[in-house]
């Protein structure tokens, strides 16, 4: 079925998909998936067609009243022209992104988690953190915490922890990984978009272009140090359960 709203002509599936995405903004679910998605596809549409215009000059939109045309574009192939264009450029975008988001995130986690691994921590911080600990209970806290009761909560969380809770993290952190990944990805081709759309529209001036483009790259920071500090949260699980560990047996009473 479609709607017509004059000389458009709306598909409704395409105004059933909009009314739950607008649904789900009303319940305060989040929609920033299925609009990524969107925005993505549309900014993919926008940079083939300034590469093909680039190429082969500018185009005319078919008439979906002419079904000859439609046949002669499918069948003879004139389609595939735009459609390698599409899959190319994707590729290549995608291709880039992957270059800058992977070196730069591995070598951060690997960083860090190094850094988790050789840090040494001296007997009088750990005790001055524990005395703080003591100390800030009994502000945010209804009731003083001691060093026996924090040991105790030490010896819970130990035999929580077993080789199973760090496969757990691991694969309960690979779907956010995955997500934040995609962000980078989707914040990239943004920025190739937002400057075609600069060269191409007038009405789209430096303060806009500018103001886009910030946001973009803070965006694609963020999400690269929010997807390392997931890569170190298994090194930081196992090396508290190691202090932990250390702290209780140093300070176990018998």
């Amino acid at each position: 079925m479609q709607m017509n709203f004059g000389n458009i002509v709306v598909p409704m599936s395409a105004i059933q998909d909009a009314l739950l995405i607008l649904s789900d903004y009303l319940k305060g679910k989040s929609i920033y998936p299925p609009v990524r998605r969107m925005l993505n596809l549309l900014f993919a549409v926008s940079i083939s067609s300034f590469f093909y215009e680039s190429a082969y000059g500018n185009y005319a939109w078919l008439d979906y009243n002419d079904y000859k045309s439609l046949l002669d574009f499918i069948i003879k192939g004139k389609f595939f022209i735009p459609f390698s264009i599409f899959i190319v450029v994707n590729l290549l975008i995608q291709g880039i992104s992957n270059l800058v988001f992977i070196p730069i995130s591995h070598f951060v986690t690997v960083k860090w988690t190094r850094t988790i691994v050789n840090y040494e921590l001296q007997k009088e911080s750990i005790d001055d953190g524990v005395n703080r600990v003591i100390e800030v209970s009994g502000i945010v806290t209804p009731m003083q915490l001691n060093e026996q009761m924090l040991i105790e909560v030490g010896k819970e969380l130990k035999e929580k922890i077993t080789n199973e809770t760090y496969d757990k993290i691991e694969k309960d952190l690979s779907k956010p990984k995955r997500d934040l990944e995609a962000s980078f990805h989707f914040a990239f081709k943004g920025i190739i978009a937002i400057t075609i759309y600069f060269i191409s529209l007038p009405d789209f001036g430096w303060i806009l272009y500018s103001l886009t483009l910030i946001l973009a790259v803070i965006a694609m920071f963020l999400t690269v140090i929010a997807h390392c500090f997931l890569g170190i949260l298994p090194a930081l699980v196992r090396r508290f359960y190691k202090e932990v560990t250390e702290y209780i047996s140093k300070h176990q009473t018998v």
